[in-house]
């Protein structure tokens, strides 16, 4: 299948694109040796009823991505054009005016065992590596399954430290929580953080790949060699000051906030904002491009979704979808009964 280029002579005629829906493709997955900790809940529960089957843990799904490593890609006839590529060719059309590359990155994680304890740095930590905040929608959980967020009270920087180097375990300095469908965690930079096993959950990030590991539970690689750990990297990167415990716990746990009978206010951070629209059969949501491109992924039911009052198709639960800037306008029904959308914007 072939790619399109900036030099293509005839990239004009993918402008088209930018004047509709994008719909990437389902099977946006990381490599199982990326991604040990992994299960099969992406693909069981949000892909298999779109025909993507794979024999191979996924422990995340790219589904809104402008990032290098793991771009969207869409299908025009017989080429396959990425996200980038659109993004080289008219970035104030994809994203808005004097937006250069994607301002968001959201992702299905689904851990079937701990993910590291890990931190990503904060603005100016590293001159080559950008920020990375994040947020946590949590789909499914089994009992008692939790996350590991934020240190405890009376934790010293140098206790970590010593812990850390020496190769022992970590997450005994950070709060766990127990999380359950429909709970919503901020992770600002800076926060040391790990995800639990048996969880399912999208995330919404900056467009960034910086993670710095702390602790990895003893995993070994394939070939017997432990992953990389970034003690150095850690230290800076940390938060060593402000809230702990229940204090921090408490302020980065987020209550939904209603707006209307369709919107939920999840996440309003300068890096992102994220809403939770509910829509019910009869009932329509009204949005617009102001803010820039509109990233929204379908977690429940199935919607239809219009641009200029003409159906763009329908989307179900475990497709994502773009609005380009350039549609100025447009609206989502739900197809049958109730139906649960996640809108990112920047």
């Amino acid at each position: 299948m072939e790619n399109i280029s900036e030099n293509s002579p005839d990239h004009p005629e993918f402008i088209a694109m930018v004047d509709h829906i994008l719909a990437p493709r389902c099977d946006n997955f990381t490599p199982p040796e990326r991604t040990p900790w992994g299960g099969t809940e992406i693909v069981e529960s949000y892909k298999k009823h779109l025909g993507i089957k794979t024999e191979d843990i996924v422990g995340e799904s790219w589904e809104l991505s402008g990032h290098p490593s793991f771009p969207n890609t869409f299908l025009c006839d017989d080429l396959q054009v990425s996200l980038t590529e659109l993004e080289n060719l008219f970035s104030d059309k994809l994203y808005g005016e004097g937006i250069t590359s994607m301002p968001f990155l959201v992702k299905l994680l689904n851990s079937r065992k701990n993910l590291s304890v890990q931190v990503h740095p904060k603005d100016g930590d590293f001159v080559d590596k950008p920020s990375k905040t994040e947020a946590w929608y949590i789909l499914a959980a089994e009992e008692g399954a939790g996350i590991y967020l934020g240190l405890k009270e009376g934790v010293t920087k140098e206790e970590f430290e010593e812990c850390m180097r020496s190769g022992e375990d970590v997450s005994v300095f950070l709060n766990f929580v127990e999380v359950h469908p429909g709970d919503v965690y901020f992770i600002p930079a800076g926060t040391l953080h790990a995800i639990g096993s048996g969880i399912t959950l999208l995330e919404v990030q900056e467009t960034s790949e910086s993670t710095f590991r702390a602790y990895d539970w003893g995993r070994l690689q394939d070939d017997g060699t432990p992953r990389q750990l970034h003690y150095d990297e850690t230290i800076v990167s940390t938060t060593w000051d402000g809230l702990r415990g229940d204090d921090l716990v408490s302020s980065l746990k987020k209550t939904p906030v209603a707006i209307d009978d369709i919107v939920e206010k999840l996440i309003d951070a300068e890096e992102f904002k994220v809403n939770r629209l509910t829509i019910s059969s009869g009932h329509e949501y009204l949005g617009d491009t102001l803010a820039g491109i509109q990233g929204l992924t379908v977690v429940e039911g199935t919607v239809e979704v219009f641009a200029s009052k003409t159906s763009e198709g329908f989307f179900t639960k475990g497709q994502s979808f773009l609005i380009p800037a350039t549609i100025k306008t447009y609206s989502v029904k739900a197809a049958v009964s109730e139906a649960v959308v996640i809108l990112t914007t920047a």
